[in-house]
């Protein structure tokens, strides 16, 4: 077991991350590998986004740090390069930061999103098959991206992007559009009670949530899941326990269903994080059972 004598310094930026169990997942990976490193959370308002970034990036002691709503569109301004697929995805939830103090971005929930649709079931798309598969995916920023460019990945046939800001999906659906011809991929926004449209699911085989949920008590979307096909999946990228609201609702409504929260992507982005910062292999046992154990002791003192 190594050590070094100088703390490397480490962070997740976003806004309402207060509850976030990033460092405990990336803590007992620093300790299983035996560094001398920490994991912070850095809260945020918008306003103060872009100073905060240069002060992380200035500090001494800071290697990197991730990104997390609202910002890992806007983080890109800040950065001196970034790798091919964080290009491609125009959004960034790692940055690693280079001895001359330049920014490098990544994006590592591409990672998580493929781990979870392979848990899910789906596999990767063979050439000169048919694309059969239809998805809904909810909500319109970085974490939308990734999913969007994810799914191109996999048989997916066509792909649609609800949000409350129409524009904002629109522009995810023109952007893929042009670099994902394979796919057929539209934008709508939520009707102005906060429902997804009628039978908005009849066709869908993945429903993906990419909301960030202020209340891990209920969802703040009207689903209507009776139109649904038998063995739809449900894909929520946030996490609680016992499960997310999103996941509670669809298990009431429908017995049929294929459910996932997004605790292995979480474990995934983070250990894809760990092996860009540290070039050795990340201890995804290790770090999975961190973060079971972070929900089981979130879930206890709330």
């Amino acid at each position: 077991m190594r050590t070094e004598f100088k703390q490397r310094k480490f962070y997740l930026v976003g806004k309402g991350i207060s509850h976030s169990i990033s460092p405990a997942i990336h803590g007992a990976a620093f300790k299983k590998l035996g560094t001398n490193a920490s994991y912070s959370l850095f809260d945020t308002d918008e306003s103060k986004f872009d100073s905060v970034i240069l002060e992380l990036s200035k500090a001494e002691g800071t290697k990197g740090f991730n990104v997390t709503a609202p910002y890992k569109t806007r983080i890109m301004a800040h950065l001196e390069r970034c790798n091919s697929l964080a290009r491609l995805i125009c959004a960034v939830n790692t940055v690693s930061v280079a001895k001359d103090g330049g920014l490098i971005g990544f994006n590592t929930d591409y990672d998580g999103i493929v781990l979870s649709l392979e848990k899910l079931g789906f596999r990767k798309h063979k050439p000169n098959r048919k694309r059969t598969l239809n998805a809904v995916i909810l909500g319109a920023g970085g974490a939308s991206r990734a999913c969007v460019y994810a799914l191109g990945s996999f048989g997916f046939r066509s792909i649609m992007l609800f949000n409350r800001t129409f524009k904002k999906a629109k522009e995810i659906a023109t952007y893929f559009g042009k670099i994902l011809p394979e796919l057929e991929i539209g934008a709508q926004r939520f009707e102005d009670n906060g429902k997804l449209p009628q039978n908005s699911l009849s066709e869908c085989d993945l429903l993906i949530s990419a909301i960030a949920t202020p209340s891990r008590k209920s969802y703040p979307l009207e689903i209507n899941f009776d139109s649904a096909p038998g063995g739809m999946a449900v894909f929520d990228l946030t996490y609680a326990l016992p499960r997310t609201p999103l996941l509670k609702l669809a298990s009431e409504r429908r017995k049929d269903l294929r459910l996932l929260d997004g605790v292995p992507m979480l474990v995934e982005q983070a250990a894809k994080s760990l092996e860009i910062w540290f070039r050795m292999k990340a201890p995804r046992k290790t770090m999975m059972a961190a973060a079971r154990r972070a929900l089981n002791e979130r879930e206890l003192n709330d």
